[in-house]
């Protein structure tokens, strides 16, 4: 990746159905960007409330990871912004 964690943070941030986006470095080598976004289904709590329970970026590898979806609807609903951020990665 070219830009800095900051800037790429911003640029997810604006994608849509992205409602925040947090830097994480508690543990040596493994920083994160972890995504929140919205849900379509699913419980008023399930997930905590999050389109999904563990959205990320490796910034070690430049990776997403997205796991623990809060059903099909959300799934079907985020396809395209996740398809973005795999982009920006690879840009």
């Amino acid at each position: 990746m070219t830009m800095t964690h900051s800037e790429l943070a911003d640029r997810i941030t604006a994608m849509p159905h992205v409602n925040n986006v947090s830097f994480w470095n508690k543990a040596p080598g493994k920083d994160r960007l972890y995504i929140e976004t919205a849900k379509w289904n699913g419980g008023k709590n399930w997930n905590g409330g999050l389109g999904y329970s563990e959205l990320y970026v490796d910034l070690a590898s430049g990776t997403l990871v997205a796991a623990g979806c809060a059903g099909a609807a959300t799934r079907k609903a985020l396809a395209l912004t996740l398809e973005a951020i795999r982009e920006l990665l690879s840009a």
